[in-house]
């Protein structure tokens, strides 16, 4: 049976999609990890609003890489999107999967239904109404993404 592990990091957006990740993940019969350590799949939901956020996803990656060299590192997320040779230069082994196609790499199937019916750990669930922004601020690295 296939175990997985998921980590977050950053806003609303990235805690309501890793949870859809985590509920597809248990209706298709994965069963999730204690740690990453033990894990035959990692998916991390990266972030990259600020440089501290890059610091805390290069640092999981190289931890995840070092203690469960055999995984399959799945990188998504805003810091996956806007670092993307970075990432395939440094860390050859992660796979970088945009939003829209982990149904597919992931699931072997384009027909994944990204609903949530809760959020564990919290007593109310989010409801995701928007994707980024396209403002493109001068301090803001999001709408690259």
């Amino acid at each position: 049976m296939t175990t997985f592990f998921i980590k977050t990091f950053g806003c609303r957006v990235n805690q309501v999609e890793s949870q859809a990740i985590l509920e597809q993940f248990l209706n298709s019969g994965a069963t999730p990890a204690d740690s990453f350590e033990t894990a035959d799949i990692c998916v991390l939901n990266t972030c990259t609003v600020t440089h501290q956020a890059d610091k805390d996803v290069e640092k999981q990656i190289r931890q995840i890489l070092r203690r469960n060299p055999h995984t399959r590192l799945v990188l998504t997320g805003c810091y996956a999107a806007a670092h993307a040779d970075e990432v395939h230069k440094n860390f050859p082994q992660a796979e970088i999967v945009g939003k829209y196609e982990l149904g597919k790499v992931l699931f072997h199937t384009d027909d994944v239904c990204w609903t949530v019916s809760g959020h564990e750990g919290h007593s109310r669930a989010f409801i995701k109404i928007q994707d980024g922004c396209d403002c493109f601020c001068s301090y803001c690295i999001v709408p690259y993404a």
